[in-house]
């Protein structure tokens, strides 16, 4: 019998004879991919970590061994996972027997190996927590009754610890499971202050394990999160990282990144040294005190995100949303009236600093609405009152430094 060999791969197709007869569920978020039963072959993902082992853990080996071995085994504990929610599912996803739809979603079975026709095996992930020198298995599959959401099984050996939605295969359980789920999380968190650090391929694969690429991808966004700013100056001064670098995971610069973690030293740093300033007003979080260091430094307030939207066109829709609220509140008896309206005029608040500090509240976004028609979902009062807000403070900062018809925004009056 066949053995598991690591060959450096920790995402690879691998044929199971656990998964031969099923659906064939290969296609993107496990949908199905063809009409002829799977012959096995399925993602198997290893997780890894960032350690300075090239290879699985010898538990994670263990358990994969254990799929090959054991494929009956497998498939009889997903089977009676699935039977033991069978009749719950039919229930919850309003199952006829009258509507072909839904006959088609449960079919009858008259026993364990028909439930091979509802499901298949898209992905398997190889956990990193074990249990008695096996590690556990998520298997993520897709399903007749729910193409969304999908079918997840977690097993260890052939032990059914859970079963739900897809993302059962990749949860938490399994460290609740074999009793270490605290200690993971003091963990992670003891390592969220730590100083990143760089990896370096393994001679042996000669390349990074997927986690270390991610840390590696991470690492700028990591000392500017984490505060570690006499590195990070440290190695812009040397060369290793560029002030208009960009954490691309996220689309965001090291200066919108600062400006998000609310990390003053850093971007007074990178605005000195010339940073381009991009949308960096989008991560200031209402904070008017960032908004102010970026204008110090030349930032122009109106600039435009992606969807050509300005800062104060976004606290615009936040006004809006929060009318909304309050309206629905009354409507459907919340009784949320004095909290939302107090939050409207911390909202107005906001808005008003901002318009002080030069916001235009006529830019257009790329769908042509502006300040003034933000609120155009909302009854007619309500829209008259916000607009004449923001009218009564635009009104005498304009008459104070122009003369009406030199107004590029007077037209919109």
């Amino acid at each position: 019998m066949k053995v598991f060999e690591f060959d450096g791969n920790w995402t690879t197709d691998y044929q199971f004879d656990a998964f031969q007869g099923l659906q064939n569920r290969r296609g993107s978020y496990t949908s199905k991919s063809s009409s002829q039963k799977s012959d096995g072959t399925i993602s198997l993902t290893i997780n890894d970590d960032t350690s300075e082992s090239p290879d699985p853990s010898p538990h994670q080996i263990n358990a994969i061994n254990y799929l090959i071995k054991h494929p009956e085994e497998i498939k009889t504990a997903m089977r009676k996972g699935i039977d033991s929610i069978y009749e719950d599912l039919k229930k919850q996803y309003g199952y006829d027997e009258n509507e072909p739809e839904t006959k088609e979603w449960f079919p009858k079975v008259d026993g364990l190996k028909d439930y091979d026709k509802v499901f298949g095996v898209g992905n398997v992930f190889i956990q990193l927590p074990s249990k008695d020198q096996h590690s556990y298995v998520g298997i993520e599959c897709g399903c007749t009754w729910d193409e969304e959401h999908g079918l997840g099984f977690l097993l260890h050996k052939n032990r059914l610890v859970g079963i739900g939605g897809a993302d059962e295969a990749f949860n938490w359980k399994a460290y609740k499971d074999n009793g270490a789920f605290q200690e993971v999380q003091n963990a992670l968190k003891q390592n969220s202050n730590k100083e990143p650090v760089k990896f370096i391929p393994h001679p042996k694969y000669g390349k990074l394990k997927p986690t270390q690429k991610s840390a590696n991808e991470a690492y700028e966004s990591n000392l500017i999160r984490r505060g570690f700013n006499n590195k990070f100056k440290e190695e812009v001064e040397h060369g290793e990282i560029e002030i208009n670098g960009i954490y691309k995971s996220i689309d965001q610069t090291y200066l919108e990144l600062a400006v998000s973690a609310k990390n003053l030293e850093l971007i007074d740093y990178l605005l000195t040294k010339g940073s381009d300033i991009r949308y960096a007003f989008h991560q200031t979080r209402k904070d008017l005190s960032l908004i102010d260091a970026l204008i110090e430094n030349n930032g122009d307030i109106n600039t435009l995100d992606k969807g050509e939207n300005t800062i104060v066109y976004h606290a615009a829709l936040g006004l809006v949303n929060l009318y909304d609220h309050r309206n629905q509140s009354k409507k459907y008896n919340w009784d949320r009236e004095d909290e939302l309206t107090s939050k409207i005029n911390e909202q107005k608040e906001y808005i008003k600093q901002l318009l002080l500090r030069g916001s235009n509240p006529s830019i257009e976004n790329t769908y042509k609405f502006n300040c003034f028609s933000a609120s155009r979902n909302l009854p007619v009062s309500q829209q008259e009152e916000i607009n004449e807000f923001i009218r009564s403070i635009i009104k005498p900062k304009l008459q104070m430094k122009n003369k009406k018809k030199d107004c590029k925004w007077w037209k919109f009056w």
